[in-house]
């Protein structure tokens, strides 16, 4: 939804903050807009390092 009024927007997500918004059934999880740039940042801290997972030193165990 767009609203017109930051007041509005802002007693929405208030509102849905607690869980206390349905529709046909279903909780909805009401939260303010971000801008792209600050949704980036988000992405970015989430990132984790890939753990090598292969048993390298396998590969050298009969070598000596």
């Amino acid at each position: 939804m767009r609203y017109v009024r930051q007041e509005s927007a802002a007693r929405c997500v208030e509102e849905g903050a607690g869980g206390g918004m349905t529709l046909d059934g279903r909780t909805l999880i009401v939260a303010p807009a971000v801008s792209r740039e600050k949704a980036a940042g988000f992405q970015q801290q989430n990132v984790k390092e890939k753990k090598d997972s292969r048993n390298l030193y396998l590969a050298r165990e009969g070598c000596e």
